[in-house]
């Protein structure tokens, strides 16, 4: 199970709907729409969930307690942002870091915003304050490591072959993908994908695959494949 990012504000006073939009309005121009929850499939009339269809929401929420993964916070003024996306931090460097720091920033910009808090929704990943000071320390740790951490390590490479090299980058792409005679790879660079089946993964085991020839996707100078398996 991962771990998804959770974010929460306090303000001066009591949030007002029009200001939350306001704020929407700076966060999704500075980041985009796709790190938050924005739609629901719930028909806000009824409450009913409805394969299919899509209802907008704001994803600025005022909540009167903070539940988490430890002991719940109880915060006036506190306003959960409501996010799409994994938890970046030093020991699960996986989420979209340097868009989690912007909007951070972002938020601390806010004259009428008083404190930002930052964590995760499970494994024990508590929500703590970030101040500038400690958002720019992230920033600073992302801009070192990455996701190598996290994505850089697969345990079921050991007894695999070499992985093949990503024909922009030229650096060995991570096995992101493991099954019956199936491999999948991928660069953290470029987002160049492969991916071994069957004879051609049977081969790939025995050292006698030209990796060079097989398919590749997504990259610099190949065509785009969405499928994932």
């Amino acid at each position: 199970m991962g771990v998804d990012a959770r974010m929460l504000f306090t303000m001066t006073g009591v949030p007002q709907p029009e200001r939350l939009r306001q704020i929407q309005y700076d966060l999704m121009e500075r980041v985009g729409k796709e790190l938050f929850w924005c739609v629901t499939s719930e028909n806000p009339a009824t409450g009913e969930y409805e394969s299919g269809k899509r209802y907008p929401q704001p994803f600025l929420k005022p909540i009167a307690t903070y539940e988490q993964d430890g002991p719940d916070l109880q915060l006036k003024n506190a306003v959960e942002v409501h996010l799409y996306c994994r938890y970046y931090g030093e020991g699960y460097e996986r989420g979209p870091a340097a868009k989690l720091v912007v909007v951070m920033l972002t938020l601390l910009h806010q004259p009428d915003v008083t404190a930002v808090y930052y964590g995760g929704d499970s494994s024990g990943v508590y929500a703590e304050p970030f101040t500038r000071e400690k958002v720019l320390k992230l920033l600073d740790y992302f801009c070192s490591v990455g996701g190598r951490p996290y994505f850089g390590y697969r345990s079921f490479d050991r007894d695999a072959g070499q992985p093949p090299l990503c024909t922009y980058c030229q650096v060995p792409l991570v096995r992101n993908g493991a099954g019956g005679r199936y491999a999948a790879f991928y660069c953290m660079g470029c987002g160049e994908t492969l991916k071994l089946r069957d004879e051609h993964f049977d081969a790939w085991i025995k050292g006698t695959l030209d990796v060079t020839a097989a398919p590749r996707f997504n990259g610099v100078a190949q065509p785009e494949n969405k499928e994932l398996f």
